[in-house]
C-alpha cells in the first residue's frame, strides 16, 4: 500500500473522528440544556431516586465532555501519524473539508476545596474555606455554615449540641407525630430550619462538611424528616445532597437554587 493509500484511509479516520466530536458536543449541549430543566422541574423536591436522577443526568454530562476529549486526542495522535510518514498532502487530505467550529458547552464553575482536599459543588464556595475536613463514619461531628439571603452568619453549628432550635425542632417533630431517630433534632439541618422558621426568614443555605443523615444511610434521618417537618412552613431544595449543600425557601417564595444531588 503507498503512503498516497495509507493517507486516504487516515484521512478518512480523521472525518469521521471529526463527524462523531460534532455529535458529541451537540449530545453534551442537549444534556445539558435537559440538566436545567431537570433541576427546575425537581425544585423542591425531595424524592431520593429523583435526585439522584438529576445527579446522574450531571455525571453523563461530564462523561461526553470527557469522551470529546479522547476523540479529540486520537485525532490528534493520527494527524502526528501522518506528519511522521510524510502523508497528510495527498489530494484526499487536501480536498478533505477543514474541522467544523463547534460550540462549546457553557463551562461550569469550578468545584469549592476544602481544606482536606475534599470537593464541594461551587454554590459551597462561600462556606467551604471556613468548614474542617469532610467527617468519615463514625468521625468528627457535623459542621454547618448558614448563609440567609445573601449574608453569611458568623460562627457554625455543630451536631450533637442541645438548644432553643434543637428544642423548637424536636417539639414540632412530636406535635406533627414524626417518627425518627431520637437524635435527629441535635443534627445541624434540623436545626438550621428549626431557626429559619422561628426567625421569619425566607431563604437560607446550609452547607455541612457531611452527607445529611438519612440520604444514603438508614434508619431514616434529616433527610427524610425534613419534609414532613416542614410542610407548609417551608419549601426544601436539596442542592447536591451527597456533598452537604442544602437551600430552603419559604412556600410563599421561590426557590432560588435548582434542586440538584451529586
Amino acid at each position: 500500500m503507498s503512503v498516497e493509500d495509507v493517507d486516504r484511509k487516515l484521512a478518512t479516520a480523521v472525518g469521521k473522528l471529526d463527524e462523531a466530536a460534532e455529535k458529541i458536543t451537540t449530545a453534551a449541549l442537549l444534556c445539558s440544556e435537559g440538566q436545567d430543566a431537570l433541576g427546575y422541574a425537581l425544585t423542591g423536591a425531595t424524592d431520593p431516586e429523583a435526585l439522584e436522577a438529576l445527579g446522574l443526568q450531571e455525571t453523563a454530562a461530564d462523561q461526553l465532555d470527557e469522551t470529546r476529549a479522547k476523540v479529540k486526542a486520537i485525532r490528534e495522535r493520527i494527524e502526528q501519524y501522518r506528519r511522521s510518514i510524510g502523508a497528510g498532502t495527498s489530494s484526499a487530505a487536501v480536498s478533505s473539508p477543514p474541522e467544523p467550529e463547534r460550540p462549546k458547552p457553557s463551562a461550569r464553575p469550578p468545584d469549592a476545596v476544602g481544606v482536606d482536599g475534599s470537593r464541594y459543588p461551587p454554590e459551597a464556595a462561600w462556606a467551604v474555606p471556613e468548614l474542617p475536613p469532610r467527617v468519615q463514619q463514625g468521625g468528627d461531628r457535623t459542621v454547618a455554615k448558614i448563609k440567609i439571603g445573601d449574608q453569611p452568619l458568623p460562627g457554625s453549628f455543630q451536631s450533637g449540641q442541645g438548644d432553643v432550635w434543637s428544642d423548637e425542632a424536636r417539639q414540632r417533630i412530636n406535635d406533627l407525630g414524626i417518627r425518627t431517630a431520637r437524635y435527629v433534632p441535635y443534627h445541624v439541618e434540623m436545626r438550621a430550619a428549626a431557626m429559619m422558621v422561628r426567625s421569619d426568614v425566607t431563604s437560607a443555605e446550609v452547607v455541612i462538611n457531611n452527607v445529611p443523615c438519612g440520604y444514603q444511610t438508614r434508619p431514616p434521618g434529616c433527610h427524610q424528616t425534613l419534609g414532613g417537618w416542614c410542610f407548609g412552613l417551608l419549601r426544601i431544595g436539596v442542592c447536591r445532597c451527597s456533598v452537604g449543600v442544602i437551600v430552603w425557601q419559604d412556600v410563599g417564595g421561590d426557590v432560588g437554587t435548582r434542586a440538584a444531588a451529586g
